[in-house]
């Protein structure tokens, strides 16, 4: 299977403003969501087993976090669509495995953080905060029970390094 997000327009308006699933073994391609928003376009897309996960932002500082079950989970019927978070500002980076979602998000102008969340229970937690860095652009990544993301080297008086963290 493949996730992408698609539409139909000029580059002088929102284009992918739909959302489909395509199946490789049948060729064919489902619609499973459309934007929400004013203007409103579909990115970060992920697919795991039992979730699919995307962002409808509208490029100005309105953005949405989406979840879609794909099976039965915890009395919730497959493909029901609901809201992970609102976010503001720039558009958030997003990670998928299994059943958890992590994501950079810018919360001011000079503060991000990066969450973590179990989309079986809608638990979620910061697990960072950047302070007057540009490293919350970048994507987490989460692999099991690890996530990584970039920062700062604490090691270098220059700014010029960056270090790779992670917590279990």
């Amino acid at each position: 299977e493949m996730l992408f997000s698609a539409g139909s327009g000029s580059l002088e308006s929102a284009v992918l403003d739909k959302l489909y699933l395509f199946n490789a073994v049948t060729g064919k391609a489902e619609q499973i969501a459309q934007s929400n928003l004013k203007d409103g376009e579909i990115f970060e897309t992920y697919l795991s087993e039992n979730w699919i996960v995307w962002v409808d932002t509208d490029h100005k500082g309105k953005n949405v976090i989406y979840k879609m079950n794909r099976v039965d989970i915890n009395g919730i019927k497959a493909n029901t669509i609901s809201v992970v978070q609102q976010a503001e500002n720039h558009m958030p980076r997003l990670g998928l495995y299994g059943n958890y979602l992590v994501w950079m998000e810018q919360t001011s102008d000079t503060e991000d953080q990066l969450y973590y969340v179990d989309l079986t229970t809608d638990e979620n937690m910061s697990i960072k905060l950047f302070e007057s860095t540009n490293y919350a652009v970048s994507t987490p990544y989460i692999f099991k029970d690890m996530v990584l993301w970039a920062d700062k080297d604490p090691s270098d008086t220059t700014g010029e390094k960056s270090a790779i963290y992670y917590v279990i």
